[in-house]
């Protein structure tokens, strides 16, 4: 049961220092705040999506990174269904999943994904968006060159005003 699933990923985030430090000072009715949220997200998630099958070689919590130039880029995906094909095929489905409302800055974020996953594999996947549980919402799934483009564009635009503020060329902006 979802219940039974949160209380599974509760001992193991137990393991980690930080979370274990947090719970064991937490009173009761935020521990029980927290557990009864993550079941909701988990119901959230269950009503969403169909079931998983092993062929599709689904994946939680992705870390995937790649290298441009001088800029490492990284990011964990929540979901990632499919592998890369050689032969440049494109099989994968990127998901990042939100418990909120689908937001206007979510559609770049499906895009950086599918830019990173691009680069690492060779090939970009056959489709990247942010997912609603709470809503049932997505982003624009497809992935297209000119939305990769438009998202590299906007990561050069940052790096560039992150070396400016660095080396003192201009003061930081508060945003």
């Amino acid at each position: 049961s979802p219940d039974q699933l949160v209380r599974l990923a509760l001992e193991g985030s137990l393991e980690e220092e930080g979370f274990n430090a947090f719970w064991s000072q937490a009173a009761a009715n935020t521990q029980s705040d927290v557990l009864t949220r993550a079941v909701s997200a988990t119901l959230g998630f269950l009503d969403t999506f169909p079931p998983l099958a092993n062929a599709w070689a689904p994946r939680f919590e992705e870390a995937v990174s790649a290298k441009a130039g001088g800029v490492r880029l990284a990011a964990r995906m929540d979901l990632v269904l499919g592998r890369p094909k050689p032969d440049g095929r494109q099989t994968m489905l990127l998901a990042d999943i939100k418990t909120s409302d689908i937001r206007e800055n979510h559609f770049d974020e499906a895009m950086f994904y599918a830019l990173i996953a691009s680069i690492r594999h060779g090939v970009p996947p056959y489709r990247s968006t942010v997912i609603s549980v709470s809503s049932g919402e997505w982003t624009d799934p497809d992935v297209t060159t000119d939305r990769m483009l438009s998202v590299a564009d906007d990561i050069v635009e940052r790096v560039n005003a992150g070396v400016a503020v660095l080396t003192e060329h201009r003061p930081p902006k508060l945003s």
